[in-house]
């Protein structure tokens, strides 16, 4: 071996020795301390997501590279659709770079795992408790993170040697729960936790001598349980919304468990006989992706758990007691469940010209030139045309839109709304016009919306509605009719971009009452109110479903 080599390692080894050394004892100042005593203050850094480098149970060969296959695709049917189902380790999601997306996947199930740290939110409650080097109780402290400076530090005995704890359930209003002890000794080997529910974390230095003056310990927490955060995605391509899940759960679960600090041991209570439930924001009127609140799942290591829903109410679909089975789960390990559901269909096409008009503004901006008339701002166009029967409804794709619009299906108008009459992407001031005063109706799910400066993007990067552009295959706007008459409207952020959920507002509102034929044709009306340059562009086309293929790796 070289001398370089030796070196290397050399140094390499004082590296080791100069971390572990300070991420025990950061400093020791003997500023104000009473002769005899010592301050323990503690710098309350991460929590740690555990490492087991596991891929779908088994140990893997190659640590934490880009290579190593950490996919394996999973496909189950619900009712009519296709759901590709991932499970995603935050850790080597992070580590590698994988993107984690809940937008676009194929799907398949990833499960390997390294260290990963995460900041503790401030506010969240955590105590310390000290013991004796004999193990005897000595001193406890309860803290509120990012409030440390502001609070007492412990004051302990100095010259002599101590293991300590600091844990929390990582809650900012539940103080972490009383330490109880086996035959009733306050000592540190009988100390434990009994009957944990919540997200429990756990730091535990031993055997550790204190100097006189103030000792600063850095302090990494591990979590103890799995953590789960579930994500239903609607590919593109579906009709409708997510409007019911009920009672969702994961099955087969531990009601609660016990932890032993000196051992470091979980004794888990009721094995399989308990269940974790899922909770989610409100849906509303519907939505077409919905994330969980994380839920604490408490189980030892295992590739059998379920995830079942009461019901789950998607599309015209209305499931009970769906399951989503052989969940992997590791105690101290984050993951984010990602369902992407989709659909396959045929497309049964209209004449090219159903969605196609384009109006230059007149000369004096008071209208535009129609077919070489002139019509005044305000004035209603329309096109009328028989959409076929199909068993999944119908589909508009907008390439290209200046600056509104509305349907009638089967005589009933796809949107209601008192003041515009029709979907309103801009708001602007026509007076001047003829027109009045325009209000933007609609926006994206997230509440960003389209620019109203020609020319120019907004505040969240996007361009006005008019100077927006589509293609066939990937359009700018989306208009969906399902086969039972539920709308949904989907929008692109950037050119050809990804289509996202739109939503309506102040008085707008989709019509309850359309109905969509299934053994006959419909009649569908396009309308546009002129407003100087008038535009519609794109195709419209009917949707028969067909099985969809199996993702396979």
């Amino acid at each position: 071996m070289n001398n370089t080599k030796l070196m290397n390692r050399y140094l390499g080894f004082l590296a080791i020795l100069f971390i572990g050394f300070s991420s025990c004892q950061k400093d020791v100042s003997t500023d104000d301390v009473a002769p005899g005593k010592a301050i323990v203050k503690l710098n309350l850094q991460q929590s740690i997501v555990q490492d087991d480098n596991q891929v779908n149970g088994s140990k893997s060969s190659t640590r934490s590279t880009g290579t190593t296959p950490v996919v394996k695709d999973t496909t189950m049917m619900f009712g009519g659709y296709m759901v590709d189902v991932q499970l995603v380790d935050e850790s080597i999601a992070a580590a590698r770079g994988i993107q984690t997306s809940t937008s676009k996947s194929n799907g398949g199930i990833k499960a390997a795992s390294v260290v990963k740290q995460n900041r503790i939110e401030e506010g969240v409650k955590y105590r310390m408790v000290a013991y004796k080097e004999n193990g005897d109780f000595f001193a406890q402290k309860d803290y509120v993170h990012g409030q440390e400076s502001v609070q007492d530090s412990m004051e302990i005995d100095a010259g002599f040697t101590y293991h300590f704890i600091v844990y929390s359930i990582s809650s900012k209003t539940d103080a972490p729960p009383a330490i109880t002890y086996e035959g009733g000794v306050q000592n540190f080997e009988n100390a434990k936790l009994s009957g944990v529910t919540q997200d429990l974390m756990v730091f535990v230095l031993k055997n550790k001598k204190i100097s006189h003056g103030t000792t600063r310990l850095d302090v990494i927490m591990q979590h103890k349980f799995s953590m789960i955060t579930t994500t239903i995605n609607m590919g593109s391509m579906m009709n409708g919304h997510i409007t019911n899940l009920s009672n969702v759960r994961f099955s087969g679960t531990s009601a609660s468990a016990d932890y032993k600090f000196d051992t470091n041991t979980i004794t888990y209570n009721n094995q399989t006989a308990g269940s974790q439930t899922v909770t989610w924001p409100d849906l509303g009127s519907g939505l077409r992706t919905v994330t969980s609140n994380p839920t604490i799942v408490i189980n030892p290591t295992s590739t059998d758990r379920s995830l079942v829903f009461g019901r789950f109410a998607m599309d015209d679909e209305d499931l009970t007691n769906y399951t989503v089975p052989a969940i992997k789960v590791t105690p101290g390990h984050k993951y984010n469940l990602i369902l992407n559901f989709r659909t396959c269909t045929q497309e049964v096409e209209l004449d090219k010209d159903v969605l196609d008009w384009f109006y230059n503004e007149s000369s004096d901006q008071k209208g535009a030139m129609v077919e070489g008339q002139f019509r005044p701002n305000g004035y209603v166009l329309s096109k009328s045309f028989n959409a076929p029967y199909t068993n999944y409804g119908f589909t508009f794709d907008f390439t290209r839109l200046d600056n509104a619009f509305n349907m009638k299906i089967n005589g009933e108008w796809m949107v209601l709304d008192e003041d515009e009459d029709q979907i309103q992407f801009q708001t602007y001031d026509n007076t001047a016009n003829g027109e009045g005063i325009i209000t933007r109706n609609i926006e994206f799910i997230d509440g960003e919306e389209y620019s109203d400066k020609n020319g120019q993007v907004n505040e969240y990067g996007i361009k006005t509605i008019w100077d927006m552009r589509g293609t066939t295959a990937n359009p700018m706007i989306r208009v969906s009719i399902s086969r039972s008459g539920q709308i949904s409207i989907l929008g692109s952020k950037t050119d050809g971009g990804e289509l996202i959920q739109l939503v309506l507002k102040n008085k707008a509102r989709f019509n309850p009452n359309i109905k969509w034929n299934r053994d006959a044709a419909n009649v569908i009306e396009v309308t546009q109110k002129v407003s100087n340059n008038t535009i519609i562009q794109g195709r419209g086309y009917g949707k028969q479903k067909v099985g969809c293929p199996v993702i396979t790796r």
